[in-house]
Formats: C-alpha cells, sequence, structure tokens
C-alpha cells in the first residue's frame, strides 16, 4: 500500500497561480484575536492562517504581534512613520490587559527596537541563526530560542503526482564562479536521469553557457513553475550555516523530494530530506514510485505539523494562556501505537470525524492533512468519501493492513545488522533507504533487533518496513541501554556467512557495503574488508581514511599479520559500519560485544582484526556517520554515561594484557583519550550529579593503577581533586 496513493485531490484546484497560498486552515482556534502592523511579515501571515482571529483595531486584541518591516529598503520618512507607530502600539496600551511579543523575522532592522523591548520587557522570539546575528544586543532582553519555522503563506502547491523532472537551486551559493566550476560536470552526469532540469541561479552571477535541451538556466527573480517539479536539489557551499534551511523547509512543504548539501540541523529537523555526502551528486537520482510518495508525504507532514508559523503561534499563546491554541481534529483510532498532537487527537467517540484502524505509518496525519489545511469540504480516499468536521455521518475506515512478520525469503549472501531503540524517522528515512539504492541490495538480508523501543512513532515505522521480506525481525521489550546486545543477537539470528553493522541514523553512501561484498565474494582467503568513513558534525566534514593509514603503515592493501598492523597504526580502529567479516570470526572465537556499555566499537573492531588472518582494506567510502551535535546546551552528560564506558574499560584492559598491547596503549592511546574524551565531557555533566561521575573515572583510573607510573600527574590530580 503506497500511503500516498490513498489520497486523490483535484490539482486544478490545489495549484493556485501566482504562488499565492493554497492554505485553508480547516480547525477551530481557541478566543483570541491578534493586532499586527501592516507592513510586517506576520500581517499577511496571521490573516491566511485564520480570517477570523485578525482584527484591525487594537481595543479588541488580546495578542500584539510586533515585527520588524518586512522590507529590505525603506525610504527615511517611511521607517521614521514605522518606528513612530511601533512605539505608540507600545506606551499607549501599557495598561491594557494586552500581551505583547516581538519574532524576529527580518533581523537587520532588529536594533532599532531593541531598547524599546528592553525596556519594556516585551519577550523576544527568534531563530537560531537570527540570535547568532544578534546575541550581542539580545542577551539583555527576554529571549526565546524557536525552530526554524516554515510561513504558511508560502504553501502553494499540494500533489501526489511524481514527474522526473529536476529543479536545481543555486541561490545559497556564496562566490558562486568558484563553486560553479567543481559542480558543472557533476550536474551534467546528474541530468541523464531526468527528463526535464531547471537551474535556478542568484541575480547579477555568472553561469556558464550550457548546450543541453535538457537544461533551462533561470534567474531567482523568474517565476518558475514548482508543481512542474517532483525534484529540488539546494546546493550550497557553505552546508555548515543555517543559510539554505528556510529554501529546504519551502519545498519540502510543497510537495517535493529534497536532495541537499549535508546540514546538521535539517538532518535533526527533517531526516527524509536525502543529504548528499558525496563530492560528486551521486544521490541526486529519481526514485521508485513508492520511496518518492513516501518521501514527499513525510516532507509535507513534517514541516505543516511541526514547523509552520501556527506552531510557533501555539508556543507563544501556550506560553501566556497555559493552553492550545488549536481545537483539534478528533480521530477515532484504535492503533496500539499512537501519539496525539497540536492538530490530531485520540477520541473514543464513535461519532470522531475520523476512523483509523490502519497500521500504515503516518496514515491519520496524510488522510488528515487536506481538511486541516487545504479546507476540503469532501476529500475522496480510493472510491470513498470523507466530509469534514459535523457533517461526518459515516466517517471513512481505512481497513487492517496485514503486515506479516516474516523471515527474509531471498537467498542472502551478507547479513547487515541494524540496532533499533526509538529513532524511527532515522532508520526509515537514512538507514533503510540507504540500503535500498545499494546495487547489491538483492543479496542482503536485513536484521532488525529492536532493543525495547517505546516511541510509538518507531514501532509503527518497524511495522510498516517489515512488509518487506528481506528484513528478518526481533524485539526486546525492555532496553538494554545500549547497541551491544541487539547487535550481539543479529549475529545469532544472521542466517548468511558474512555480518555488517549499520547504525539507523546513518547512511551507507557510494555503494559502498556493495563493494564490501564483491572484494569478500573475490576473494575466500579473506577474513575481512575494511573500508573508509564519513564523519559529519555541525562544524566540518571528515573523511576517516583507515585504507591510507593501513597502506603507509604496511605499504599494502592485505593485513595478513594484523597484531604488527595495529601496532604500526598506532592500535587505529575503524567503525564496524565499515567493514563486511566472516560470520565464523566472530562465533568461533567468541567475540562479543560489551552490553550496557558504551564505546564498545573500538574494543570490538580489534578484537575482529586480531582473530583475522587475511584482511584487506579498500580506498572506498562505505557509510557517513552523523555525529552527535558537539557543544549544544542541550548536550549534557550524565554519570551513567562514565558508568556505561566503565564496563568497557573493564573488558579492554583484560583484551590489552592478554593481546600483549597493554603497554603499547598506555603509551600512545590511555592519556590522550582520558583528556580528550573523558575530562572534555566530565565539563558537561550537571553539578549535582558530578561527584557521581567522577566516581567512575577514578574506577577507571584505578583499573589501569598497575601502570599508573605512564599516567599523566593532570589525570592523576584531577581525579583526586
Amino acid at each position: 500500500m503506497i500511503l500516498n496513493d490513498v489520497v486523490s485531490l483535484d490539482n486544478s484546484k490545489s495549484i493556485i497561480p501566482n504562488n499565492k497560498s493554497i492554505l485553508n486552515f480547516g480547525l477551530n482556534m481557541k478566543n483570541i484575536k491578534i493586532f499586527t502592523m501592516d507592513s510586517t511579515k506576520f500581517s499577511k501571515e496571521i490573516s491566511i492562517i485564520k480570517s477570523g482571529i485578525t482584527c484591525n483595531e487594537i481595543e479588541d486584541a488580546n495578542l500584539i504581534i510586533l515585527s520588524e518591516p518586512s522590507a529590505e529598503i525603506l525610504g527615511e520618512v517611511d521607517l521614521a512613520a514605522f518606528l513612530d507607530e511601533y512605539s505608540s502600539l507600545i506606551t499607549d496600551n501599557q495598561n491594557a490587559d494586552k500581551k505583547f511579543v516581538h519574532i524576529v523575522t527580518n533581523y537587520k532592522w532588529y536594533v532599532l527596537f531593541h531598547e524599546i523591548l528592553k525596556e519594556y520587557k516585551i519577550p523576544v522570539y527568534l531563530t537560531n541563526q537570527e540570535f547568532s546575528c544578534l546575541k550581542e544586543y539580545i542577551k539583555d532582553v527576554e529571549f526565546h530560542i524557536v525552530e526554524d519555522f516554515f510561513y504558511v503563506q508560502d504553501l502553494h502547491h499540494y500533489s501526489n503526482d511524481i514527474t522526473k523532472n529536476l529543479l536545481i537551486d543555486l541561490t545559497c551559493l556564496q562566490n558562486q564562479e568558484n563553486f560553479y566550476s567543481h559542480t558543472i560536470n557533476s550536474i551534467f552526469e546528474t541530468v541523464e536521469d531526468f527528463d526535464d532540469v531547471t537551474i535556478l541561479v542568484p541575480e547579477n552571477s555568472y553561469f556558464p553557457n550550457i548546450e543541453n535541451e535538457k537544461i533551462n538556466v533561470c534567474l531567482e527573480s523568474s517565476r518558475v513553475q514548482i508543481e512542474n517539479y517532483t525534484y529540488v536539489l539546494v546546493l550550497t557551499n557553505t552546508p555548515y550555516t543555517d543559510m539554505s534551511i528556510k529554501k529546504v523547509l519551502y519545498y519540502a512543504a510543497n510537495s517535493k523530494v529534497v536532495f541537499t548539501n549535508y546540514n546538521f540541523k535539517l538532518n535533526n529537523m527533517i531526516p527524509s530530506v536525502i543529504l548528499n555526502l558525496s563530492n560528486k551528486l551521486d544521490l541526486v537520482k529519481p526514485l521508485t514510485k513508492a520511496d518518492a510518495f513516501d518521501i514527499i508525504n513525510e516532507n509535507r507532514n513534517t514541516i505543516m505539523y511541526k514547523y509552520s508559523t501556527i506552531n510557533l503561534l501555539d508556543k507563544i499563546y501556550r506560553g501566556f494562556f497555559k493552553d492550545s491554541l488549536i481545537a483539534p481534529l478528533e480521530i477515532n483510532n484504535t492503533l496500539d501505537h499512537y501519539e496525539d498532537n497540536l492538530y490530531l487527537r485520540k477520541t473514543n467517540n464513535s461519532s470522531s470525524n475520523l476512523s483509523i484502524v490502519e497500521y500504515k505509518y503516518d496514515i491519520e496525519k496524510t488522510l488528515a492533512f487536506p481538511i486541516i489545511f487545504l479546507g476540503e469540504k469532501s476529500v475522496k480516499y480510493k472510491n470513498s468519501l470523507l466530509t469534514l468536521v459535523n457533517q461526518s455521518q459515516s466517517p471513512y475506515i481505512i481497513h487492517h493492513y496485514n503486515n506479516e512478520i516474516t523471515k527474509s525469503t531471498t537467498n542472502p549472501k551478507v547479513s547487515v545488522i541494524v540496532p533499533i531503540h526509538n529513532n524511527g524517522k532515522y532508520l526509515k528515512f537514512k538507514c533503510f533507504r540507504s540500503l535500498k539504492t545499494l546495487s547489491k541490495f538483492n543479496e542482503m538480508e536485513i536484521i532488525f533487533v529492536d532493543d525495547g523501543s517505546s516511541d510509538p512513532e518507531t514501532l509503527r515505522i518497524i511495522e510498516d518496513i517489515l512488509s518487506n521480506n528481506r528484513v528478518v525481525f526481533k524485539r526486546y521489550e525492555d532496553g538494554s541501554g545500549s547497541a551491544s546486545r541487539p547487535r550481539n543477537e543479529g549475529v545469532h539470528l544472521a542466517s548468511t556467512d558474512l555480518i555488517t553493522y549499520l547504525d539507523p541514523d546513518n547512511e551507507t553512501i557510494d555503494d559502498g557495503h556493495s563493494v564490501l561484498l564483491t572484494e569478500m565474494l573475490k576473494d575466500d582467503s579473506l577474513d575481512m574488508v575494511v573500508g573508509d568513513i564519513v564523519r559529519e558534525d555541525n562544524n566540518k566534514r571528515n573523511a576517516i581514511r583507515y585504507s591510507k593509514k593501513v597502506q603507509r603503515a604496511i605499504n599494502t592493501d592485505v593485513i595478513e599479520d594484523t597484531k604488527e598492523t595495529l601496532v604500526k597504526t598506532n592500535l587505529t580502529v575503524q567503525s564496524i559500519q565499515g567493514l563486511i567479516v566472516k560470520k565464523n570470526v566472530i562465533t568461533d572465537n567468541n567475540i562479543i560485544m560489551v552490553e550496557g556499555a558504551a564505546g564498545q566499537d573500538t574494543l570490538y573492531f580489534q578484537e575482529l582484526l586480531l582473530n583475522c588472518s587475511k584482511v584487506k582494506v579498500v580506498d572506498h567510502m562505505i557509510h557517513s556517520y552523523y555525529a552527535y551535535v558537539e557543544g549544544s546546551v542541550t548536550n549534557t552528560v550524565s554519570h551513567k554515561f562514565f558508568e556505561k564506558f566503565y564496563k568497557v574499560e573493564q573488558e579492554r584492559i583484560k583484551f590489552l594484557i592478554k593481546e600483549d598491547l597493554i603497554e603499547h596503549y598506555m603509551k600512545i592511546k590511555f592519556n590522550f583519550y582520558f583528556k580528550n574524551w573523558y575530562m572534555t565531557k566530565y565539563e558537561q555533566v550537571l553539578e549535582i550529579d558530578k561527584m557521581e561521575a567522577i566516581s567512575y573515572l577514578r574506577d577507571i583510573v584505578k583499573l589501569y593503577n598497575q601502570y599508573r607510573n605512564m599516567i599523566d600527574d593532570e589525570i592523576l590530580m584531577f581525579v583526586k581533586s
């Protein structure tokens, strides 16, 4: 069942000419009247959301939304008039029972309003990008950092039609000419897979002449009909900034499959946006109809249900009035795994607006979307009719999709073990989607082991994916606290002679696991093949080239003395998701990952390597690793973090002593690792938790007490304090 096929709308009604918003919000809002100043972004926005909540007279308002002028340039007279009106609104209504808020929409003007906002203690709402530009000013007012949001006035297109047309948006580029010279060849290679390609470039920018009948180059000011394109590629040469986020939100909301460079925030906000990590545009290709539908639907639902200005207004309303702004649509939902949200509420009332008994992931959001956001009075769902609130005599029921869980019916060559715990969207749109792009996907057995997920969204996504007959599944009802138990169990479940791993929030790239499998099948004497990986975080892309390090150390790509190589590479390890190993290396040597521990991958890789007779390294990127966003104020660490590492350290020292590597480890690894990992993480521990955290760090040092003379004084003083 293709979820997006369920909904069928008349596109002639849903595509509005001249880029007018198609939003027609279909739900009731609480008793609120909002006043906004003319010539601001929110003046138009509020009227589009719900005409009944706007008011022309400030006396009728109970919420006043202030903002900067929407124009980039204003004449002196117009600016002075705007400032006078802004000030008067605040000073003339201080004694009235009215709530004021300032939403930053054009931060370049903000400094003109800062002093009066500070004087009258008016709360300011702004995104993280705007905060980074204004932090020197904003620190002495009450401010609230909010997620990037989508203006619903920019909702122009709703469609489930799939074309093979691509829009390439280059308007976020800096230093365009240099970037074009590096990108043009990749664009040429990409367009061959599409029927029609339009390249959108900034005003007054240079772009080379292209002699290709498929390609049309347009300036940003051109009125591009976005309904003609299913696929959009947003390219930027500053992927670690927030510059491209609003563009991506726009296309995602408007029924597009979106590709872009890596951006850690987009990866966290919208996992269904496809991140192209290669220097080439390898991933920018038309998808199967089913996959394109899934991504369009997820993009659209994610933006409109979570990241629109309606969500922002609800956040502000809750802050003032301690209640939700929206009266949600009631659904009679018999699903075991379901969570209410701002727009939808589960009820047992048989006369509810919508009945759902389908386990398909996100079906209720998809069915309700035209009612909530497009104001459709009646929407056809597969020859049945669902009518809007208070008109529904017999609400349409989607019947249960029989989703049997079966063992793989294929004849696979390698088992891919995926540990799962409450990360369903990444599992579906990162891990599993990327696996399906592999040229040797048909030779793979995918093993999902769920380590006690409790998140309803994840549980429904798992059920959804299990309709694929390549997936083997096992679930633990309780969580173990780490990926070790599900990985160990995955080895037992594997029906093939070869094992690899992929975490649900990572992706296989550049057909990497196919390359590893090809190498293993070519040479039966190999026990393991190891490749390279890409590590992405919020600052930079780091290629971890294990193959180069090995070849520099031993002058060959084949390792036959694994211990010597481990020593010559200074105990360097690689991600276990970047290798394929024979299953008997694991089972015959009883190699298991330390359960309930953290950082166990390092030890596990070293154990695998030393129990192999012959290993090959390949100079090829296998997977991307999306690192946790370091430096975030929310990235706090508890004592349990160090407790989990203590468990792995207990096993590490046994291994190092057994393999006669302990002195080498103490000389080159211990001090560096302790200071740059444990001590750095300790700084992120809340004060109330530091006593327990330091006790585990002391215990780790005690494990190595026999080698105390090799431990830096700085570490000894640290654990003593």
